[in-house]
């Protein structure tokens, strides 16, 4: 009645949302991570699932805060839980629907209970592929609520910790994008889109620690700041490679230092006269101005700010808006797409936009280095570094997209060494100019 092609071996898959699939298989006992992604297994798509065993009756211990998780259908993480642990990852094939779960934290009691329980249904970690563990990455709605959590328990003094000496918060996102996916916080949401806590990002990057090792880490990214001071004090990461899965780092910023944090860099980026002439030029009729995702990077011994600067057309309802206060409207050239226009960068208090990524990091670079310098070739050699840095970030986005990863690490970690060289020059030109 249907198809020709119908015959006695022929399956439907009923469930095929992923999240749906699993919680039908593991009913009010394991919660699915709110991201499921996908990678290639042996020429096949295989969706990876973070599966969590959670508890609201752990003795001694708080609730955790879900109001940065995002604001899903059922299934998902509950509003109200004091115990969770990442002890289980589901495979499940993009193509049958099968679905394999492997235990990964066998000293979490409550899956080993489980398991006891469900013999048939868990696969030992152990049993993973090597292809597969490779592609595992830390789960982003356990760092959330670790971070948010750590606001608060960095501090180990009992004294300091009962007096509250020193509390922090998650940085403020600079950002003025909107999100697909709301918060759970309704307040969180209401909030206007610069005045949100910033998210955790994934990032390939060489941290600090690693400066002999060949390879950058994957990592997953949050920065703190003070409660009630804008300066960023920390920035602490989760590992997801396969030799050092799930170790989390603190980096504490020296105290005597005051790195400025996203939110007070996102402030001086719309204070500068340059850039907020040229905002208030794009950001009129038809046409609005958004201020992407700020990543923070490492270099050598402070930190690089990258913020991408899109324009979009405006809803109707901002169109209209805008027509009723007598502002001409754009024609044309426009869509719903939002089109890139600018990247500015920030390092060390200086602040450059430019219309590509190397302009900006050859401006910032190549001001630092004093006109009265001796070394007359020194700011080509800088721009050399950068140019060649971009070209490597290029080169990486490419074997990217064609799935050579051992290319894309080797590309992004002579990227990180040209940039720290570039500042390693820039500070010595400083110094020379100095005496």
């Amino acid at each position: 009645m249907i198809s020709s092609r119908l015959n006695s071996e022929s399956q439907v898959l009923m469930v095929r949302n992923i999240r749906n699939r699993i919680t039908k298989l593991t009913p009010g006992f394991l919660y699915p991570d709110a991201d499921p992604y996908l990678v290639v297994l042996d020429g096949k798509l295989v969706w990876v699932v973070d599966l969590y065993s959670i508890s609201d009756h752990y003795p001694y211990s708080t609730n955790a805060d879900v109001r940065r998780l995002d604001s899903i259908q059922y299934p998902g993480l509950p509003n109200s839980f004091n115990y969770i642990r990442n002890s289980v990852k589901a495979t499940v094939s993009a193509y049958d629907g099968e679905v394999t779960f492997y235990v990964v934290d066998d000293t979490d009691p409550m899956i080993a209970a489980y398991q006891r329980i469900f013999p048939d249904l868990f696969t030992p970690g152990s049993e993973m592929s090597s292809e597969l563990v490779e592609h595992l990455r830390y789960p982003e709605d356990m760092f959330r609520l670790q971070s948010d959590i750590y606001t608060t328990y960095h501090m180990t003094d009992p004294t300091q910790f009962f007096s509250s000496v020193d509390p922090w918060v998650i940085a403020l996102d600079p950002s003025t994008s909107e999100r697909s996916v709301g918060f759970r916080s309704q307040a969180l949401n209401r909030a206007p889109a610069n005045e949100r806590p910033m998210l955790p990002y994934y990032l390939l990057m060489k941290l600090p620690e690693d400066q002999t090792d060949p390879d950058p880490s994957f990592i997953l990214m949050q920065p703190f700041t003070p409660r009630g001071r804008p300066n960023m004090v920390s920035f602490m990461v989760a590992k997801s490679g396969p030799g050092d899965y799930g170790q989390i780092i603190d980096f504490r910023l020296p105290s005597g230092t005051l790195q400025q944090g996203p939110r007070q860099v996102g402030e001086l980026i719309n204070q500068d006269p340059t850039i907020s002439q040229e905002f208030s030029l794009l950001d009129q009729g038809g046409s609005r101005v958004i201020q992407g995702n700020m990543l923070i990077v490492p270099i050598g011994d402070s930190l690089l700010y990258v913020q991408p600067i899109y324009i979009t057309a405006k809803r109707d309802e901002e169109t209209s808006q805008t027509q009723l206060q007598g502002a001409p409207v754009a024609a044309g050239g426009l869509t719903g797409i939002p089109e890139f226009k600018f990247a500015v960068v920030s390092h060390n208090g200086q602040i450059k936009m430019d219309d590509s990524l190397e302009g900006a990091l050859a401006a910032i670079f190549g001001e630092a280095v004093s006109p009265d310098s001796d070394d007359g070739e020194l700011p080509d050699v800088v721009a050399d570094l950068i140019s060649a840095a971009v070209q490597a970030l290029a080169d990486a986005d490419e074997a990217l997209r064609e799935g050579d990863l051992a290319t894309y690490q080797a590309k992004v970690n002579e990227a990180s060494n040209l940039l720290t060289r570039a500042d390693e020059l820039t500070a010595e030109a400083a110094v020379g100019a100095e005496g």
